[in-house]
């Protein structure tokens, strides 16, 4: 699509592509000698939506659910083992278990507030975020979190200081593709989660 001209003065020359758009500033610019004064567009920032803002907070309540579970199990089993792959493993395992169970219960939560929650409406979105989250868990979340604690650990870092490092970064990652997910499935399959 072709920029749009701000004005038909024949003074002006600038061309404003996202005039188009409907995004106006109300800062001016003089015609060269007409002593008009003219609109110029200018970008606006970025709104969030709500349902947006709901997901990443279900998302870091989820989160908030493997972090503990993963700080329980990892000092649990470094007591009974010096072993860094196993105590990796198990810190990997409390996060699936953790993540999903704080996820589902922050979901029923919303729903049940906002009097919208069905079996059925759950099921739905637990069918729709359960493949991506599964893939991006396991080809993003848990090769950070594994590659990063063990890395800590081997380095003499503690049980505790490697998992929540570990899981911080993981996090972020993680937290990065599932928004991108979110996105493909509303443009692609009109699925809002």
């Amino acid at each position: 699509m072709p920029p749009t001209r701000v004005s038909s003065s024949p003074e002006i020359t600038r061309w404003e592509p996202w005039a188009d758009r409907g995004i106006v500033s109300s800062a001016t610019k003089q015609s060269a000698g007409s002593g008009k004064s003219v609109q110029i567009a200018a970008p606006q920032p970025a709104t969030v939506r709500p349902s947006t803002l709901n997901f990443n907070r279900q998302i870091l309540l989820g989160e908030c659910g493997a972090l503990v579970l993963a700080n329980v199990a990892a000092p649990v089993v470094s007591h009974f083992t010096p072993n860094a792959t196993l105590i990796s493993s198990v810190a990997v395992a409390a996060t699936l278990i953790g993540g999903s169970v704080g996820w589902i219960a922050s979901r029923v939560r919303d729903q049940v507030r906002a009097k919208a929650f069905t079996a059925k409406s759950l099921a739905g979105d637990i069918a729709y975020f359960t493949p991506g989250a599964l893939v991006l868990g396991l080809g993003v979340y848990d090769p950070a979190l594994y590659l990063i604690s063990h890395h800590l650990l081997v380095g003499g870092t503690g049980a505790w200081v490697s998992v929540v490092a570990g899981q911080v970064a993981a996090f972020a990652l993680f937290l990065a593709s599932l928004n991108l997910y979110r996105l493909g499935l509303l443009r692609f399959q009109g699925k809002t989660l």
